[in-house]
């Protein structure tokens, strides 16, 4: 697993948006096992991040987002932790402070979703991304990646990478990074 560095402190790369060369439409087993590169689009595993998350002392998770005109946004959790497999990684993220108001809180204490491991909803399904759902989404980072900001959903539901108290559902971002922080 990937780390980056910053200001003297060390940061684990657990998701990463850049473009559109990979696409976040997996299985379980792929969302659970990780997939693409660390330097371009990149989801780490939820057994890794799990691991990750559940090593015997707090860590948080910083959130960089970028829109198509350059304006950068972030969000640190000093809470973030995934609760084991027969939960489906529950999400358990808390103490937020941040740029932006708190979307994912909406989305906190809900099991991972995808496809072929459906929410009760669809969301998983018609959003076309592995995430955690409450009916369905206010932050979608694993979302498709679309070219340009604003966009028409292909299916019947917004599908794009957004962060609603942003942009809204219809503007997808150009940049989304995760990171552990401890």
């Amino acid at each position: 697993v990937p780390c980056e560095f910053r200001d003297g402190n060390a940061f684990t790369v657990i998701l990463r948006r850049v473009d559109a060369s990979v696409t976040f439409v997996q299985p379980w087993s792929v969302y659970e096992s990780g997939f693409g590169h660390p330097q371009g689009n990149y989801w780490a595993g939820l057994a890794n991040i799990y691991h990750l998350t559940n090593i015997g002392y707090p860590t948080g998770l910083q959130i960089n987002m970028q829109d198509w005109s350059g304006v950068n946004h972030n969000g640190l959790y000093r809470t973030f932790r995934l609760d084991q497999r027969e939960t489906r990684y529950r999400l358990n993220v808390a103490a937020y402070s941040g740029t932006l108001p708190d979307d994912l809180q909406y989305q906190n204490q809900m099991p991972f979703s995808t496809y072929d491991a459906p929410d009760p909803y669809g969301c998983a399904a018609n959003m076309y991304a592995g995430f955690w759902y409450n009916y369905c989404a206010y932050f979608l980072p694993t979302g498709r990646y679309y070219t340009s900001p604003y966009y028409t959903p292909t299916g019947s539901m917004y599908d794009g990478i957004f962060y609603k108290d942003w942009h809204d559902y219809n503007y997808s971002l150009k940049f989304v990074s995760w990171t552990i922080t401890s």
